[in-house]
């Protein structure tokens, strides 16, 4: 912009584009509002900063165009993650602090309570493309490959920051939905009688009866957390087997 012109082109392999000009956010934006699908890839533009060129790969297919990533399939049957989402949510983690790839699966993992981890062949190669990118550079500490975030990365995270929320709330979504499907008949039932009993009880609570409550609740986490042999309950003398 500022009175010159904006060039852009699709190519079918990676090219070179003659540029020289400022590509400011507002139109990379235009030009690339899904920049988690197969479509161009814009290397190491940022805000503000002039390039003389802007490399450029194949153009997305009419399917990945029309790719819709609150509801991914896989074989026919929804995916757990689209393959859009976790490059949002990778990209996102590395811009917290700097991790490896194995510290990238346990996280994601830990936020699907374990029903889903990446692959070390979908971490690897996705960490790749960031790096082929720009947006991220590693380094070998002790015998581990570390990613740290770069001024690309950022301004693509800042360019990206509600597609990014869009992808932790679907997360959590997915990972809360896998979670109930997963619960056993009584305690699915049990549940749903406490919030029942919630909703009923409408913020009447008797002196001490909210602490009775709240330790009732956590002697039924450290049940499950196997930390009942433990922890002693004024409520039961039963212990688990």
């Amino acid at each position: 912009m500022s009175g010159r012109a904006t060039v852009a082109c699709a190519a079918r392999k990676p090219a070179l584009i003659p540029c020289g000009t400022w590509l400011h956010g507002p139109i990379w934006q235009a030009l690339w509002p899904k920049p988690y699908l197969s479509g161009p890839a814009y290397r190491y533009i940022v805000f503000g900063t002039r390039y003389r060129y802007i490399e450029m790969g194949r153009s997305p297919s009419p399917k990945s165009r029309t790719d819709d990533a609150a509801v991914p399939r896989r074989n026919g049957q929804p995916r757990v993650l689209s393959r859009g989402d976790l490059r949002l949510l990778v990209l996102a983690l590395i811009g917290e602090q700097p991790r490896h790839g194995y510290e990238l699966m346990q996280h994601i993992s830990t936020m699907f309570m374990q029903a889903y981890t990446p692959s070390a062949g979908t971490m690897y190669p996705l960490l790749a493309s960031f790096e082929q990118a720009g947006w991220v550079e590693s380094e070998e500490v002790d015998g581990r490959r570390v990613f740290r975030i770069t001024t690309a990365g950022e301004f693509e995270l800042k360019v990206q920051r509600t597609q990014v929320r869009l992808a932790q709330r679907r997360a959590f979504d997915r990972a809360r939905e896998i979670t109930k499907a997963s619960l056993p008949a009584p305690l699915a039932a049990a549940l749903r009688e406490f919030k029942l009993a919630l909703v009923h009880h409408h913020g009447r609570w008797a002196d001490g009866e909210a602490e009775q409550v709240a330790a009732l609740l956590s002697r039924a986490s450290a049940l499950m957390n196997g930390q009942a042999s433990n922890t002693s309950s004024p409520f039961s003398t039963t212990q688990p087997d």
